[in-house]
């Protein structure tokens, strides 16, 4: 599930089916996805583009009022797990069941950069401007990440306090 900065628009997706995105206070259903079975998704501030995952690692950019794509990612093979994008939605970054957190540039259609997290990804997050992210993973570390040349720095990696972490935002 992912929120637009205003909270007007409602991206979903459920047993890898096309994403959809609602109106909050209508219920209205914007144009779905074209044919993208999601099993993650983010949508910008501005409600405007939303990107989904897949379970073939494959990431979708697209218009959230006409479902038309934007761009699309080559796939990498590996379940999306959690997706982030930047405000205006020119970056997205994702997190794959084997721990790889990816930088995605859609108009591009190209990944553009990748950085490896111990563990599954869980959870990611991306700030504004997409300078910094941050990813958590199922071993229980949050990464701190420099988007421009992915790399790294453990936030967090409490190992007596192992644990998932689901939720992260920036």
């Amino acid at each position: 599930v992912g929120v637009s900065g205003d909270g007007q628009r409602v991206v979903t997706c459920r047993n890898n089916g096309p994403p959809t995105v609602w109106d909050a206070a209508t219920g209205t259903l914007y144009a779905p996805a074209e044919d993208h079975p999601a099993c993650a998704v983010a949508i910008s501030a501005d409600g405007a583009i939303a990107v989904s995952g897949d379970v073939n690692g494959t990431l979708r950019a697209w218009d959230v009022t006409s479902g038309q794509s934007i761009g699309t990612s080559p796939p990498h093979y590996r379940r999306i797990t959690a997706i982030a994008v930047t405000a205006d939605g020119s970056l997205a970054v994702a997190g794959d069941q084997a721990g790889r957190v990816l930088r995605w540039d859609p108009a591009r259609e190209i990944v553009i950069g990748a950085a490896v997290h111990l563990g599954a990804v869980s959870a990611i997050a991306v700030t504004a401007d997409g300078g910094s992210m941050l990813s958590g993973g199922d071993d229980g570390t949050v990464w701190e990440w420099d988007a421009l040349t992915a790399t790294g720095d453990s936030a967090s990696a409490d190992s007596g306090s192992p644990g998932t972490a689901h939720v992260l935002e920036l």
